[in-house]
């Protein structure tokens, strides 16, 4: 890991800061499974819409289906737009707060919403709350990094139990909390081979293994 911290070099990230946590969720949906200059067009029709004096929510649930249709959104993220909306208002979804709760709270309050998964909730924590200790298990960029980086010959394994959109995981780590610690050994590494014995931790979510060999335990 420290070889490849070594070629790539810092990490600047910058967090998405204008607007509202809605109006960023907003934008998450739909900008999914497009280019980005095709999700840009369709996102500036799409709030072009709506007055921006006038409160966000209120306005899509309010919207005739077909208007956001015609702005260019799938059947699908048309209805995604308003199932946000409306777990806004009810209050089931505490938008503008979201950057009071921790991660797990945050993936679970966002994952309520039809079209928001934990992949989408994770990329909010990053891009739009700056948090650093992220660790996007379902991102294929992110497992193919952990390929290449390891010369693995397949794409690291889903940890059993857990669900995937993409049926596809990083690989991760089964572990016994320590009340001092945060864990206790020895950590079985799910497609990276045998027992840790020895881990030195390099964040919340990813641990060195430093023998038998020196491999990652990525714990999401």
């Amino acid at each position: 890991m420290a070889e490849v911290i070594g070629k790539v070099g810092p990490f600047t990230p910058r967090a998405m800061a204008g607007g509202t946590h809605f109006d960023a969720l907003v934008r998450s949906i739909v900008y999914q499974q497009l280019s980005g200059k095709a999700a840009a067009t369709i996102h500036s029709r799409v709030i072009a819409l709506f007055d921006r004096d006038t409160a966000l929510p209120q306005q899509i649930v309010a919207a005739e289906h077909a208007v956001l249709r015609g702005a260019g959104l799938s059947n699908q993220k048309a209805s995604y737009l308003r199932n946000l909306a409306e777990h806004t208002l009810d209050g089931s979804l505490p938008t503008e707060s979201l950057h009071e709760l921790d991660d797990q709270r945050i993936i679970e309050a966002l994952t309520q919403v039809k079209g928001i998964g934990r992949w989408s909730a994770q990329m909010f924590m990053m891009f739009r709350l700056g948090r650093l200790d992220v660790l996007p298990d379902l991102d294929l960029g992110v497992q193919k990094g952990i390929q290449l980086a390891y010369r693995m010959r397949k794409l690291p394994k889903p940890a059993p139990g857990r669900s995937s959109d993409r049926s596809k995981k990083l690989a991760t780590a089964t572990m016994n909390p320590s009340p001092k610690t945060g864990v206790s050994g020895p950590l079985h590494i799910k497609g990276l081979g045998s027992a840790c014995t020895t881990w030195s931790p390099v964040s919340k979510r990813i641990w060195l293994c430093e023998s038998p060999r020196r491999k990652p335990c990525l714990v999401p």
